[in-house]
C-alpha cells in the first residue's frame, strides 16, 4: 500500500484511480465482514471459549520477588540534623550576674 501511494503520488489521474479502487476494496471487505457476523449470529452468537481467551486483555503483570523501594527524600530531609543550641545553666547565669555586680561595685 505504501509503495502504491508513492507510485501514484506523481500523477493526479493515477491518484484518483487508486483512490477509487481502494474505496471499492474497503466496501468489499466490509460486506464480507457483515456476512461473517450474520452467520455467527445465526449459530447462536455465542463465541467459543478459545475466542474469548484470545480477545481478553492481559492486564498488569505481577512481578514476584520485587521489593518495595523506600520513597525518595527531598533535599531538605537529607540535610544533617543540627546540634541543639545549649542554653546557659542557671548556675552559670548566677556566676555571670555576680561577676557583673562585683565589677560594678569595685568601679564605684
Amino acid at each position: 500500500m505504501i509503495r502504491l501511494a508513492a507510485d501514484v503520488s506523481t500523477c493526479p489521474t493515477l491518484h484518483e484511480l487508486a483512490d477509487n479502487v481502494i474505496h471499492d476494496l474497503c466496501k468489499q471487505v466490509m460486506e464480507v465482514r457483515l456476512e461473517q457476523n450474520a452467520t455467527v449470529n445465526d449459530e447462536g452468537g455465542v463465541p467459543t471459549l478459545h475466542e474469548l481467551i484470545e480477545t481478553t486483555a492481559k492486564g498488569y503483570k505481577n512481578r514476584r520477588g520485587s521489593k518495595r523501594q523506600k520513597r525518595f527524600k527531598s533535599w531538605i530531609e537529607r540535610q544533617p540534623k543540627r546540634a541543639p543550641i545549649v542554653q546557659p545553666s542557671s548556675c552559670h547565669q548566677s556566676m555571670v550576674y555576680n561577676f557583673i555586680v562585683v565589677t560594678i561595685f569595685l568601679l564605684k
